[in-house]
């Protein structure tokens, strides 16, 4: 059986996380979903939307504040 994972990046961790497939997330952090359906798909989808920044702080304040606002993904 292929377990299916999705994918999100972590502000608060700094690192891409990986969730099996309608379990729980185990992150209680700052992450954002990413639709992808692989690793590397993942980071080019993170990049292209965030680019280099790897912790919320990074940003800026507009787009810290659609993350904290649940706004640009899928968040717990």
């Amino acid at each position: 059986m292929k377990v299916i994972v999705n994918y999100a990046w972590c502000f608060s961790h700094g690192t891409l996380h990986r969730f099996r497939y309608r379990e729980t997330p185990w992150c209680t952090a700052q992450w954002v979903s990413l639709d992808a359906y692989s690793e590397e798909a993942a980071l080019a989808v993170k990049q292209r939307a965030w680019g280099g920044a790897r912790f919320l702080h990074e940003l800026p304040a507009e787009q810290q504040l659609a993350i904290a606002g649940g706004e640009a993904g899928e968040q717990p």
